[in-house]
């Protein structure tokens, strides 16, 4: 079992089977048993597949907590969204049944969390630059602004 905050400051826990697994599939087409790096990708990327993941995983605990979906979800901002990912990937690789494939899994989830951190870099240090600033400028000046 992994567990994350939420953005109220409530615990929520994971605990990842193959029957949900399989009705997670059934209802998301997110394969969990199976992550490659193009379906690990999409739940890095896709904030609403993730939120949809996230649900069937802790329906239990959300109707205990007298919450629907967009309950669930509303609770689910900003660094929330991060942990209760961390927390999805982390119950991921404890229930693989192999030893190798749990190194592999936790090794592409480091390199997955690394390009994502690299892109964030690129991106910030572009908007910052003097480049954008002079193509900003140029754009004003083409439309008049």
């Amino acid at each position: 079992m992994h567990t994350f905050t939420d953005a109220i400051g409530e615990e929520w826990a994971i605990t990842l089977d193959t029957t949900l697994c399989r009705e997670i599939r059934s209802a998301t087409k997110v394969d969990l048993l199976a992550l490659d790096k193009d379906s690990m990708a999409s739940l890095i990327s896709d904030d609403a597949m993730l939120v949809d993941v996230l649900s069937l995983a802790c329906t239990d605990q959300i109707r205990l907590r007298k919450l629907d979906e967009r309950g669930f979800a509303r609770r689910l901002v900003n660094d929330a969204l991060d942990n209760a990912l961390e927390a999805l990937i982390g119950e991921l690789v404890f229930i693989c049944r192999q030893a190798s494939k749990r190194k592999v899994m936790q090794a592409a989830w480091d390199k997955a969390k690394q390009a994502v951190e690299k892109l964030n870099q690129h991106a910030t240090a572009l908007l910052e630059s003097e480049q954008m600033d002079r193509e900003l400028d140029k754009l004003i000046q083409q439309h008049g602004l």
